[in-house]
């Protein structure tokens, strides 16, 4: 009973409840829009949620700029103030760039948006954006304050209010409603942001907090900007390239393998301040052992959790015969993220020891990377959809390799190459993942469960070390706390 008491009052477990029943929620609603749109009408949503996701990457970092700036003052509560007021000055003006972009739209037009009959939805999709934006200004400071409820209702908003409406409207009816929806749950997140009131607001707009947020800003805008166009540049090549439909069987894929990865974000994303005021230090031999704490724990879920995803594919497609032909996509798309999550630990300490210019220019190198990978594979040979996402793994690996690479250096740790190659993925994360490229390239669906039985056999302390973190948090629920 003592137990049960502990997890039921946990903030951290209540948080995690909240966002893992969201996501199950949003996986079985994506699956019915999926089905009740088809692969043609899915295609078009697809495109918006695309069009909404180069809104949000055009932030130039101002929140994450104010959450670095806010962990390292905490303390400071008149220039966390100032902080805030410089924040809100700059995403006003990134607010007032989209509202130019839709009069433009209104005067000239966008040519291409015809092949996905965008129309007028294009001046919601921009309301929508102007929203995001402040949400996500504020849900930063919210996470330094670990006000998880307002997280959750942030974060759970739109996939309950799209559960409730998809069993009433089908086709291009169907899409306008699930706009609707983007915007009125933006909307309701926002008022009760500023309704709790922990926002602090009131500081001075100062010429030198604005320029330090947006100094800081430019550099960590790059690093994630950059970081995220490697998965919606692969969007956007299928989206021009390949048929509407094709294009619907693609984001299909990647909306199913990208649930795991939401799942491992939402506890990444509470404790990234904690993280990052942890690894604030000089004392380099403490901070090389959070790292390696950090990354025993979610390097191994994440790789457990997406052999679990890939070895379910089968069934799962069994309930949506209209997208039967998606299951070896799918499991690409699983393979291709999974490098993403072995930058984990060494990116956020180049971030916290200032190192932003650094890692904006290895998430720029990356992109580079992709994009070239993109023309050779889509333009010069011009492979299936199914196998454009190995264009994903390929610049994750090279992304995670680099931040591995200077994180160490940084540590005054070896960067000899074996030695940054056995840090990013040692010999037992390495096997079942070469095992898996094998079989999806080979199309041998029905041995998908061979790389979960592989990683198993390979990581069983890891997986006993995943487990006892979960009981320290249930019983510890204060370790995300600053102080």
């Amino acid at each position: 009973m003592n137990f049960i008491t502990k997890l039921v009052t946990n903030k951290i477990f209540l948080y995690l409840t909240t966002r893992y029943i969201t996501y199950f929620v949003q996986f079985v609603t994506s699956m019915v829009v999926a089905v009740k749109l088809g692969p043609y009408y899915f295609g078009i949503w697809s495109f918006i949620l695309l069009l909404e996701h180069y809104f949000r990457i055009i932030n130039f970092g101002v929140s994450n700029s104010l959450n670095v700036l806010l962990v390292q003052n905490n303390d400071n509560i008149e220039k966390t103030k100032n902080y805030m007021s410089s924040a809100n000055f700059l995403v006003g003006l990134i607010c007032v760039a989209i509202a130019f972009i839709a009069i433009y739209y209104k005067l000239f037009g966008i040519k291409f948006f015809e092949k996905y009959q965008i129309g007028w939805f294009f001046y919601i999709i921009c309301l929508v954006a102007i929203l995001q934006h402040f949400n996500n200004l504020f849900s930063f400071v919210y996470r330094v304050k670990n006000r998880l409820f307002e997280l959750a209702f942030n974060q759970s908003i739109i996939p309950i209010l799209v559960l409730f409406v998809i069993p009433f409207f089908a086709d291009k009816t169907l899409i306008l409603v699930l706009l609707t929806t983007h915007l009125f749950g933006n909307l309701i997140s926002m008022l009760l942001f500023i309704r709790q009131r922990k926002i602090p607001f009131g500081g001075k707009l100062l010429k030198e907090e604005t320029k330090t947020v947006f100094n800081k800003g430019k550099y960590l805008f790059v690093y994630n900007a950059c970081f995220y166009l490697i998965i919606v540049a692969s969007a956007t090549a299928v989206s021009i390239y390949y048929p509407v439909v094709e294009y619907g069987f693609y984001n299909f894929s990647y909306t199913l393998a990208n649930v795991v990865v939401l799942l491992l974000n939402a506890f990444s994303f509470i404790i990234f301040p904690k993280v990052l005021y942890k690894l604030n230090s000089n004392d380099f031999n403490q901070v090389r052992d959070i790292i390696k704490s950090i990354r025993n724990t979610y390097v191994a879920s994440s790789h457990l959790l997406l052999y679990i995803a890939i070895a379910t594919i089968p069934f799962l497609i069994s309930f949506v015969p209209k997208y039967q032909a998606t299951s070896t996509s799918i499991a690409v798309a699983a393979l291709a993220i999974m490098p993403y999550s072995n930058a984990f630990g060494f990116n956020t300490f180049l971030m916290a020891q200032n190192e932003e210019k650094l890692i904006s220019k290895i998430s720029a190198f990356s992109l580079i990377i992709n994009i070239l990978l993109l023309i050779l594979l889509v333009i010069v040979l011009k492979v299936s959809y199914k196998y454009v996402m190995f264009s994903v793994l390929i610049s994750y690996f090279v992304f995670s390799y680099l931040c591995v690479y200077f994180g160490r250096r940084k540590l005054n740790v070896s960067t000899k190459l074996l030695s940054v190659l056995l840090e990013m993925y040692p010999i037992r994360f390495l096997v079942p993942l070469f095992l898996g490229i094998i079989l999806t390239v080979g199309q041998f669906n029905s041995l998908y469960f061979l790389p979960l039985v592989v990683f198993i056999a390979l990581n069983i302390d890891s997986i006993k070390t995943i487990f006892a973190t979960l009981m320290r948090v249930i019983h510890s629920p204060s370790i995300i706390d600053l102080k």
